[in-house]
């Protein structure tokens, strides 16, 4: 038996065609399509649980949580009744301890904590406090708040990128409740989209609108400060600088090898693959591959590297992703 995964889309709410969560299994270089696992309403973000057989989707044009329990390994079954999220949810994130699920609306601005029971099944969610504009000003036509990503990192903090309100905010997380710790403001205009940790406790942050990657370093009183800025390039985006959808991840074990992918969420475009310099304090070009699809299906299996997003060419799944990308391409 191979590895196996959950792949969720758009269905007909969200201008696609998919019918649901679908599994596959990738198994001696193929990939075998296990069927339609459990129908669902545009499940555009599928989470894992670590310890348990359960699995969360963002079902996104709903606006709503859904929690599936595993009962092979190509169905689902319902955990439960869907839980109202907010507007356009777009993310989810457990924490460190599987215990609270993190979502991400973009639609609304609004972040919630959902408690998680021991079988993993969801409880009423307690909402964050909601962003303000560091750059709103008297006179002047309002900008809506847009979550977008949470990211858990190492010291247990949480934290969330605003793609609205060009700003990050850090959190701490206790007892199921998000208190504000910090609020990094950025450039007006930048987008801030998605961020992952590197190994060296540096932030990775890309940017949809400005389309930087940039880099952010704890300071001595364990707050995050931002210390450089290095642009994608506009080869990257279709139709110029200030349109199309990037994301980021990292790649590899070795802090010296670990390099990210950023690419357009379209796909039309090459990647351009960075790496760290050795200190890890700035992103440095690499390389540029060109992707197979532009599928907008995000997947969530048993191998930690791909559980959300892949990149092609990888040393680690190189091979694996491209596999991948062909099949949801067909």
């Amino acid at each position: 038996m191979g590895n196996q995964y959950w792949v969720g889309a758009y269905s007909p709410d969200g201008g696609g065609t998919s019918q649901g969560i679908c599994a596959i299994e990738y198994r001696d270089g193929k990939l075998f399509d296990l069927g339609l696992a459990h129908a669902a309403d545009s499940p555009s973000w599928i989470t894992a649980h670590p310890n348990l057989p359960v699995v969360y989707a963002a079902l996104e044009h709903r606006g709503e949580v859904a929690a599936f329990t595993v009962i092979s390994p190509s169905k689902l079954m319902p955990l439960g009744k869907p839980i109202a999220a907010g507007e356009l949810l777009c993310h989810l994130a457990l924490d460190v301890e599987a215990n609270t699920l993190l979502a991400s609306c973009y639609g609304d601005g609004k972040l919630l904590a959902y408690p998680i029971g021991q079988d993993g099944s969801l409880g009423s969610p307690l909402v964050a406090e909601a962003s303000s504009d560091p750059f709103a000003r008297e006179g002047h036509e309002p900008r809506a708040s847009r979550s977008h990503q949470s990211t858990v990192l190492s010291n247990g903090k949480i934290i969330t990128t605003d793609l609205g309100h060009d700003a990050l905010r850090i959190w701490d997380l206790k007892d199921g409740e998000l208190s504000l710790h910090q609020r990094i403001i950025l450039h007006k205009g930048d987008g801030p989209r998605h961020l992952v940790e590197h190994p060296s406790g540096m932030l990775y942050l890309v940017t949809e609108h400005s389309v930087e990657i940039i880099t952010l370093a704890a300071t001595s009183a364990g707050d995050y400060e931002v210390i450089s800025r290095t642009a994608v390039g506009d080869d990257l985006i279709a139709g110029g600088a200030l349109s199309g959808r990037n994301f980021i991840r990292c790649q590899g074990q070795s802090a010296l090898r670990r390099s990210a992918w950023a690419r357009t969420h379209r796909g039309t475009k090459p990647w351009r693959r960075w790496r760290s310099d050795p200190n890890g304090r700035r992103a440095l070009p690499w390389a540029v591959a060109t992707p197979p699809c532009s599928s907008r299906r995000r997947l969530a299996g048993s191998q930690p590297a791909l559980k959300h997003h892949f990149g092609i060419g990888s040393e680690r799944n190189g091979r694996l992703a491209r596999y991948i990308a062909q099949f949801l391409r067909s």
